[in-house]
């Protein structure tokens, strides 16, 4: 498959990576959870291998696609949009998250509630989690979600229906158990493929993404007295 055809490949032929990476980004996880009742840091092992295969097949079709054109940007522009983006990401969650709490009386999302579960039990899981949300996932769910889905699918100039389906999907990929927290991951969603588009830089999204799980990484982890 050459860089120069992928986009123009059958559209199951893309529909079919796309459903393959939406799955595959769930298994690191599920490694971790037996990683709480048996052979610890073989699991552990797993989770990171996993979470690196995944990566280097998400780069590899990153490539196929070839390079996209940039806009010029000062590195304070780019500072401007990640800062910017970071902001935006906050504010929602924000309203979204205090919505949520007066409506449905959730202090968490259904997805936070899995990741603290998965933490609170051995530190050796605790850093394991903090690391791959802090670092592997904000690389991985960007290429997967933001690069390959919006430069696999729609042309460079489109810039709504992409933002909102990538959202759409990145949110569907979350744990949510009602609208609200639905709307907290496509909020998110949405800012990063937005950041993305209008600078068609990958590194300022992951950058936004890795910032915001420290963050919460480092609250939870600040309840367990870490």
């Amino acid at each position: 498959m050459s860089k120069r055809n992928l986009k123009q490949q059958p559209l199951w032929v893309r529909v079919v990576i796309m459903i393959f990476f939406a799955l595959a980004i769930q298994l690191p996880p599920i490694f971790l959870i037996y990683a709480r009742k048996e052979n610890k840091l073989s699991w552990i092992g797993a989770y990171f291998v996993s979470f690196l295969v995944l990566l280097g097949l998400a780069l590899w079709v990153s490539q196929q696609l070839g390079k996209s054109s940039k806009p010029m940007m000062t590195r304070q522009m780019k500072i401007d949009w990640v800062l910017g983006g970071w902001l935006a990401v906050f504010c929602a969650q924000f309203l979204f998250g205090t919505l949520n709490q007066l409506i449905y009386h959730q202090t968490q999302t259904a997805n936070n509630q899995i990741i603290i579960k998965l933490m609170s039990h051995q530190s050796a899981i605790m850093y394991a989690m903090a690391f791959g949300a802090v670092v592997l996932s904000p690389i991985t769910e960007e290429l997967i979600f933001r690069r390959i889905f919006i430069d696999m699918f729609f042309d460079s100039s489109m810039l709504w229906w992409p933002t909102l389906i990538s959202g759409l999907i990145f949110s569907a990929e979350h744990a949510s158990t009602n609208p609200l927290s639905f709307l907290i991951y496509f909020a998110m969603g949405v800012i990063l493929a937005f950041v993305y588009q209008k600078t068609r830089r990958l590194s300022c999204s992951i950058m936004i993404h890795g910032l915001n799980n420290l963050l919460a990484m480092s609250a939870i982890m600040l309840n367990f007295g870490i």
